[in-house]
């Protein structure tokens, strides 16, 4: 499996509209507003010898972004946490 992590900057007030528009395109597993030097971070997962490039291509034609940054995950260093677990279930 193939991932990688879009950031994203929208355009001011354009944040929660990119956010749904982001979170709709398929391949997409989360998206996230964050506080920094990006509005957004969309995590996006393909498998077998699908290309990432269809999905960062989608979404950097939303209407509302200024720029993408991407950075794509190394297979098999993936892990996920327990560290949080003491918090219960995210807020959203």
């Amino acid at each position: 499996m193939s991932g990688a992590y879009v950031m994203i900057t929208t355009l001011p007030g354009m944040e929660k509209q990119v956010l749904e528009e982001v979170a709709e395109i398929p391949h997409v597993i989360s998206a996230e507003g964050v506080y920094g030097d990006f509005d957004i971070i969309a995590r996006i997962e393909v498998v077998g010898d699908e290309s990432l490039e269809p999905v960062v291509t989608k979404i950097r034609k939303i209407d509302g972004i200024k720029l993408t940054r991407t950075v794509q995950s190394i297979d098999g260093e993936r892990r996920s946490g327990t560290g949080t677990d003491h918090l219960g279930a995210p807020s959203d």
